[in-house]
């Protein structure tokens, strides 16, 4: 890879972690509101998710990179016809794992956020669902554009799949919830 595609490879990459955040720490929130209408519980839970997703990508990220990275190492010392410092060419693991915490840290502030508001519960959970899913379309249209794919079939996609997955839990958590009572 040339230094001239690394940073697109890298924003598609980031446009599709960040959805898989957004949609974890919506769903987070909503098994919270689900649980207690306490907007400091559903803001502090939600933080403490941020907090661990932030730590969990970042980790997860560099370890990925850095086992493709000494994957490249061994295959450049096995073919030593090669003339050009592949080395050179290669993100590094350290880098990226930072960016992808920074990215991920401002996307999944947004379902926060629009909790934080002193709404009424079923006014903050739409404010949830409404700003994760523009969150989610934002960043799947992104990562659709990217990788030159179709724009509407990939936001509908992570669209109905974040949709899915806040109903799901936000469900079981009423379930277990009502059946704790």
């Amino acid at each position: 890879m040339n230094d001239s595609q690394r940073p697109q490879w890298l924003l598609k990459a980031v446009c599709w972690k960040v959805n898989d955040k957004v949609i974890a720490i919506a769903s987070l929130m909503m098994c919270i509101a689900a649980a207690s209408e306490n907007i400091l519980t559903m803001v502090l839970g939600g933080f403490l998710g941020i907090i661990a997703g932030v730590f969990t990508t970042t980790i997860e990220e560099f370890i990925s990179m850095s086992n493709d990275y000494d994957i490249e190492i061994a295959e450049m010392e096995r073919d030593l016809q090669r003339n050009i410092d592949e080395e050179e060419k290669m993100s590094s693991p350290f880098k990226i794992a930072l960016a992808l915490a920074f990215v991920f840290s401002i996307g999944v502030m947004l379902p926060l956020l629009a909790a934080y508001f002193r709404w009424e519960y079923k006014m903050r959970m739409v404010a949830i669902i409404g700003v994760s899913s523009l969150a989610l379309l934002l960043f799947g249209g992104e990562g659709a554009r990217l990788e030159k794919i179709s724009v509407r079939k990939s936001c509908m996609k992570v669209l109905i799949g974040g949709w899915v997955t806040m109903a799901v839990t936000f469900g079981l958590t009423q379930l277990f919830s009502f059946i704790e009572r």
